[in-house]
């Protein structure tokens, strides 16, 4: 993952990058889309020497080193100046989803983070309460109306009352569930049509509004096998910035019956698989392709493929930097 400091990219940025949010100044949206949207991410710490003092001034400056994520896709100069900066090391451009499994823990907390708020200041450039367009404030970390573009005699915006979602960055809760079987010593696993030749996963779904973590996992577990779970419980999280959520690692355990398909047609195929074979399937630490990868965010009109079904002895499983790997992992090790 390339790295540029701030200030070799300053020359192509505004001299004042953030806005202050007590301004009032009218401005219109091609001002405010002319803007580079950069985030502040956060800074690191220094090993060994704490980011702010235990007491004292609260306006002493952090020590660290401050992070920040720039979107340049809308900015031609901006692109091409951080590929002339770092052309000695031949860069190039690749797919986040695709190059994910290859960064260290570290960097893909700030990778996701970056990801999570420049997608959501993107996505929402219309404001949900008035339909106004919004500008980017707190460094990226809210949006609001823009000054000055409001009808006279319009009502004041419902964003300026309270606190809304549609005003700061939203996570949108995900379950992810291992299954056990009531009796055998295996697990269900299910796949997408679009997904390559012989990749399963733990079946997973969003929780819906008024639902708990537990009820959201009995009902998509119903929904997408037509198996019924008790004994739920919670295994472990992990952000997804594609776009947004977070993943909750769950486990349950079967009650009696039959797999079915045909409650929301959402799965080619779900099955228990022995732990013999999940075992297999992990120790072989098959990798997918970046072409393969990008099966996954495949348009729904595009997945009706020919079935790539496999038996489960050439099984493939998600790679280690997913949470499905660990709750499978978990199992293998008979941890859960």
């Amino acid at each position: 993952m390339a790295e540029l400091k701030f200030s070799q990219l300053a020359k192509y940025l505004p001299e004042a990058p953030f806005v202050d949010h007590k301004t009032e100044d009218p401005i219109t949206i091609e001002e405010e889309d002319a803007r580079p949207n950069i985030i502040f991410l956060g800074i690191r710490e220094e090993e060994g020497k704490p980011l702010l003092p235990e007491s004292g001034n609260s306006a002493v400056t952090p020590s660290g080193e401050p992070y920040f994520a720039i979107e340049v896709n809308s900015h031609t100069d901006l692109k091409e100046a951080a590929l002339e900066i770092l052309k000695e090391s031949k860069p190039s451009w690749i797919d986040l989803r695709s190059a994910s499994a290859r960064f260290p823990q570290e960097s893909s907390g700030i990778v996701a983070e970056a990801k999570c708020l420049l997608d959501w200041n993107g996505r929402n450039r219309f404001c949900a309460g008035c339909g106004m367009p919004t500008q980017s404030v707190w460094a990226g970390w809210k949006r609001r109306c823009l000054p000055g573009n409001k009808p006279e005699g319009s009502p004041p915006c419902i964003s300026k009352k309270g606190v809304h979602n549609f005003q700061y960055p939203r996570t949108d809760p995900v379950i992810i569930c291992l299954v056990k079987h009531w009796k055998d010593d295996s697990i269900l696993l299910g796949r997408n049509k679009s997904w390559p030749a012989g990749f399963y996963s733990c079946l997973a779904g969003f929780c819906e509004g008024g639902e708990s973590l537990e009820e959201a996992v009995v009902r998509e577990i119903y929904e997408e096998s037509g198996i019924r779970v008790t004994n739920v419980k919670f295994h472990s999280s992990q952000p997804w910035p594609y776009p947004a959520s977070l993943m909750f690692g769950m486990t349950a355990v079967a009650q009696e019956g039959t797999v079915r398909l045909d409650l929301d047609n959402e799965l080619e195929n779900a099955r228990f698989i022995s732990r013999e074979y999940v075992q297999d399937a992990l120790n072989l630490r098959t990798t997918l392709s970046r072409h393969e990868t990008s099966k996954f965010d495949l348009a729904e009109e595009h997945q009706q493929n020919k079935s790539t079904d496999v038996p489960d002895s050439e099984l493939r499983l998600p790679p280690s930097s997913a949470i499905a790997h660990q709750l499978i992992l978990s199992y293998a090790k008979g941890e859960c």
